[in-house]
């Protein structure tokens, strides 16, 4: 998930860090868990976030817990333990900031000549997308609209909609 912040209506959460990393938090646990929810076989989840220094995990916990609560369309019964620990304690962690580096490369230019690479991203495109479904929003977010990251040159889901507004929406189709 990213969020071009600039484009963010102000006095929203955008100003305000607490609830802009809960929002955050929640979108990209519900894109977890939905992608459960399509997985074959019986689904269950662990789920950990890394720590953020200064940044009060409880209140997040509570926060995504009342919100699945109150989303219907949030298969919350696939967590098995959904926890917040220190970024070194999983070798996973470092593999989402490769990740989200590969995803700034290819989103965010740079240099003189406002460059993006997204032959990094492209290279792990399989892990990001299902054969039979289009990334967004299940492998790839963006804020304020999902469809940002479609704006890009090098997108490779060519026959994405331009109507992807929730996640049953991409089904079925072939990208």
């Amino acid at each position: 998930m990213y969020a071009i912040k600039d484009e963010l209506w102000p006095g929203t959460y955008r100003d305000d860090p607490t609830r802009f990393y809960n929002y955050v938090a929640f979108q990209t646990y519900k894109s977890v868990l939905w992608a459960a929810r399509d997985w074959k076989g019986n689904a269950r989840v662990w789920t950990r976030f890394g720590h953020v220094k200064g940044h009060d995990h409880r209140a997040t916990d509570a926060y995504i817990r009342r919100e699945a609560g109150r989303d219907e369309r949030v298969p919350f019964h696939f967590e098995q333990g959904l926890r917040w620990v220190d970024a070194r304690t999983y070798a996973e962690s470092q593999v989402a900031d490769l990740y989200g580096g590969f995803l700034k490369a290819a989103t965010w230019p740079s240099g003189e000549f406002n460059y993006v690479e997204s032959a990094y991203l492209l290279k792990i495109w399989p892990q990001i997308r299902k054969r039979d479904s289009c990334a967004i929003p299940l492998g790839i977010r963006s804020m304020p609209r999902n469809e940002l990251v479609r704006k890009n040159d090098w997108f490779p889901c060519v026959q994405c909609s331009n109507e992807i507004s929730s996640p049953r929406a991409s089904r079925g189709r072939s990208t």
